[in-house]
């Protein structure tokens, strides 16, 4: 009986899946929640269809994903931060950044990926769930040979607010890079505690000492 019901569950996730390619948005998003309902034995469809040659389908894909907040479905999703579509790549990052904690690990090891796009996404999510298991991570993306991963590394650390980044995000206030440098004056503020704000007065005082 179990099988028959599993069988059924299969078939509806089929369904539902296309009906992700609906013109009618309404409709995708009635499909994404029942697709989130059926639970775990959507997911081999759901992770078929981050491939789907259709990018309203992949993006509602990796929102479905997201919401079931399961470690299993973290690795497929990461393997969509480069889709071309802009919006997919957007639900992918919302989807890990939703998922939180169990990313956390997967996301790290993307920081040495040699495809810097992948690093950079990777950055940003980590930034978004704010844990500050990533903080020793991301202070060693502020050497990457990608200015944009240095930069999005800055607003992460900004993010996480951890204490142990305001040395490396201080001698980044003179960086060569004048986005990297005001990111770091930003996330230095964000970070708000006595030394990054004592930083950030040394280095008006030292700029104001210049003119």
């Amino acid at each position: 009986m179990a099988s028959v019901r599993e069988w059924v569950k299969h078939r509806k996730a089929k369904i539902l899946l296309a009906q992700l390619s609906s013109a009618d948005p309404g409709a995708r998003t009635a499909a994404a929640d029942s697709l989130c309902a059926l639970g775990d034995c959507a997911l081999p469809d759901l992770f078929s269809a981050l491939e789907n040659g259709d990018a309203h389908v992949r993006a509602t894909a990796a929102q479905v994903l997201g919401k079931s907040r399961s470690s299993i479905v973290v690795a497929p999703l990461l393997g969509r931060l480069t889709d071309p579509d802009s919006n997919v790549r957007v639900a992918v990052a919302r989807a890990l950044t939703e998922i939180g904690g169990s990313a956390i690990t997967p996301l790290i090891g993307c920081l040495s990926d040699h495809n810097p796009d992948v690093r950079r996404g990777a950055v940003t999510i980590l930034g978004e769930i704010a844990d500050l298991r990533a903080t020793t991570h991301l202070i060693a993306c502020l050497k990457d040979d990608c200015v944009t991963v240095r930069q999005a590394a800055v607003e992460a650390l900004g993010s996480i607010r951890d204490p142990r980044a305001v040395p490396a995000l201080t001698a980044l206030l003179r960086d060569w890079s004048p986005s990297v440098a005001q990111a770091a004056l930003t996330a230095l503020n964000r970070v708000g505690t006595n030394e990054s704000l004592a930083a950030l007065r040394a280095w008006h005082d030292e700029k104001t000492a210049v003119r």
